[in-house]
């Protein structure tokens, strides 16, 4: 009569190498991305010299790297991955008062910018909607554009304030001539009567 097998060897075995597989630490792991916000301010931190020194060698074109896992090879080191795909070490504790500082941010300084102007530009696109205006209007000053008959309010919400602003009267009128850089703006009681950009000019009906 044939004896039972006995699968609790081999579960126990099969078990075992995955505990050992969970247990083991991935070398060099990437851990997360860093971008470098100023150079000029890293520089006067002074902890940032290592990183300079790789610059050195890969280029100047470097503005962000990744930062890996090196704790388990290395107390004082961590491990980066240059654009790239060079790798290469620096000191923790330089990295470490980078981000303090925040001259290293983990997140994309150009991709934050963008978010940042696109909130302003919807928030201000909110408050130009919020105008008893008409929507013809509210169209031209969200797109930062002007145009004949627009008022001083208008005006100003669109492009900002002039540069400079001078006043005439004449025929019982009070004329205003706003400049922006190279283009001319003329205002007869508050209201946009024509403009001149460069050698074109715009003028009221």
């Amino acid at each position: 009569m044939d004896q039972p097998v006995s699968l609790l060897p081999a579960l126990l075995s099969f078990l075992s190498f995955g505990a050992l597989l969970i247990l083991q630490k991935p070398k060099n792991r990437p851990a997360k991305k860093l971008w470098l916000v100023s150079a000029d301010e890293a520089y006067q931190t002074r902890a940032f010299d290592e990183f300079y020194r790789i610059k050195r060698e890969v280029g100047e074109g470097i503005r962000s790297f990744v930062l890996l896992d090196g704790a388990a090879k290395s107390p004082t080191y961590y491990h980066i991955e240059l654009p790239s795909g060079r790798r290469d070490i620096i000191m923790k504790e330089w990295v470490d008062t980078a981000l303090r500082k925040k001259v290293l941010v983990d997140v994309d300084p150009e991709a934050r910018r963008k978010q940042q102007a696109k909130l302003l530009a919807d928030r201000r696109a909110r408050l130009i909607r919020a105008r008893a205006w008409p929507l013809s209007i509210q169209r031209l000053v969200i797109e930062g554009k002007i145009k004949i008959e627009m008022t001083r309010e208008q005006v100003m919400t669109a492009w900002g304030k002039p540069d400079q602003i001078n006043h005439s009267e004449g025929d019982w009128k009070i004329y205003e001539q706003w400049i922006y850089g190279s283009t001319f703006l003329y205002f007869e009681r508050g209201i946009l009567k024509s403009y001149q950009e460069g050698r074109e000019s715009h003028i009221s009906d």
